[in-house]
């Protein structure tokens, strides 16, 4: 990497020649090139030489006799801009922004596909700046989003329900206002179809959602009675799983990208992957419902909060407990603020005991059993919020079983510190791993003591 940094005038030089090819293939290969040094590279290969790569890649998008070229190059935008402060992109964008909207008009699918993934980024990248381009976007947006009704155009559908949220979200809540309730009726319609299991806009849609949600905030209310179903239907799916011997020729189809296959001993386990994002995706949009809505989630908590706590500890797929885990302080958040305000249904504050005697041992416990050490780090952070939270409700023994799990944590780290003191050569290669990954908990050592802290404060 420091040597292609070193010499990036030469690569960059000589990879932006190559856009001039005669032959399709060469400039397809250097846009791809230009989009693998974007995300390799950055920030700095945009610093330097933005004003250089982004006219070339507009030129890229004008290769009409080539969708292939154009919907590449419309790709390699997105990698760009990823990388990019919204002072590099801007004066850019009067360019890029009507070319994308060229090729959204577009009969190629693929093309369309390119050039709706490229908006979703330079939106995201440019935020506020992007405005002035609204008027023009979304009328294009709508339009793909109500009539791409084919199967055949199921990505494509999906794709512009997350332009569409992005770019609300990148222009705000006033600028959005007018065509939001429109978009929702569209989104209400679908998620009342019936769908396919492969279908991606359900997976598209859940996240759409939750991005019209931190839009439009607490004008988002009314329509969670629509959304609020389906999102714990996701969140609750079961795995997927389909386990035989491993020498068994019973039929786990290996060439499905679906499935994900496991060798754990004398058994192999097919997983299907789909079902997992799905899941996944639903416990994250819920996580940010309620941090969204703050007291305005309440009504859902008595649903959520039984549906998440148990994936604490759900060991299929990490990015599940990882939501259910950030989530846990945003419950009782929610909970606490909705009790002070009056907006909780004759609930009082023995709700908020409740519901944090609930999940804290539900933390502690997950704390004890997780595997990887970054959601252990996480699991602390949200056990710090949810005493901060609870307070005084916090009963002698919640305090104490805390306590005793962080010392567990701290454990290792101290032994972690002997062993140092030992010096280098008494190590062990096993021993070297083992505080390559001590040391990772470090950061978690600190975030326990902050803990122990505000439970003794309580």
């Amino acid at each position: 990497m420091y040597v292609m940094i070193k010499n990036l005038e030469q690569v960059v030089s000589m990879v932006l020649n190559s856009f001039q090819d005669p032959h399709p293939r060469v400039r397809w290969a250097a846009i791809n090139a230009v989009g693998q040094l974007s995300t390799d590279l950055g920030p700095e290969l945009q610093v330097q030489y933005h004003q250089r790569v982004l006219p070339a890649l507009a030129g890229a998008m004008d290769d009409f006799q080539n969708p292939r070229v154009q919907a590449h190059a419309a790709s390699a935008v997105l990698n760009f801009s990823e990388n990019c402060t919204p002072d590099i992109l801007t004066p850019y964008l009067d360019g890029i922004v009507s070319k994308l909207l060229v090729l959204l008009q577009n009969g190629k699918q693929m093309v369309q596909e390119g050039a709706l993934t490229a908006l979703v980024s330079v939106a995201d990248s440019s935020q506020e700046q992007f405005q002035k381009y609204y008027d023009a976007v979304m009328p294009y947006l709508k339009a793909i989003l109500i009539n791409a009704n084919d199967k055949s155009n199921r990505m494509l559908r999906a794709k512009s329900m997350e332009c569409i949220s992005l770019v609300g979200m990148a222009v705000g809540k006033d600028k959005f206002r007018d065509d939001a309730k429109q978009i929702m009726e569209v989104l209400m319609s679908l998620q009342g179809s019936q769908m396919e299991a492969d279908d991606p806009t359900t997976s598209y849609m859940l996240q759409a959602w939750a991005r019209l949600c931190k839009c439009l905030g607490q004008d988002f209310l009314p329509y969670m009675n629509v959304v609020m179903p389906s999102l714990l239907q996701s969140a609750q799916l079961k795995p997927d799983v389909t386990i035989t011997s491993a020498d068994s020729d019973a039929d786990i189809d290996e060439d499905d990208d679906s499935i994900e296959m496991i060798t754990v001993g004398d058994k192999r386990i097919g997983i299907r992957t789909s079902v997992l994002e799905e899941k996944a995706t639903a416990c994250n949009m819920l996580c940010c419902y309620a941090d969204e809505l703050k007291e305005g989630f309440f009504p859902w908590i008595d649903q959520v909060a039984p549906t998440l706590v148990p994936l604490l500890k759900f060991y299929f797929h990490e990015e599940v407990r990882k939501a259910a885990v950030s989530a846990m302080p945003e419950l009782l958040r929610s909970a606490k603020l909705a009790v002070e305000k009056g907006l909780a249904q004759g609930h009082n504050e023995s709700y908020i005991k409740q519901l944090s005697d609930y999940i804290i041992p539900a933390l502690v416990e997950a704390l004890h059993k997780e595997p990887e050490v970054e959601i252990c780090a996480s699991i602390l952070d949200a056990l710090k919020e949810c005493v901060q939270i609870s307070g005084a409700l916090l009963d002698e023994n919640q305090v104490r079983c805390i306590v005793d799990e962080i010392k567990q944590v701290l454990q290792p780290v101290h032994q972690e510190n002997k062993s140092e003191q030992k010096g280098p050569r008494q190590r062990t290669s096993v021993q070297k791993k083992e505080n390559c990954l001590r040391k990772k908990i470090t950061t978690s050592s600190r975030k326990a003591k902050s803990v122990y802290l505000a439970a003794m404060m309580c």
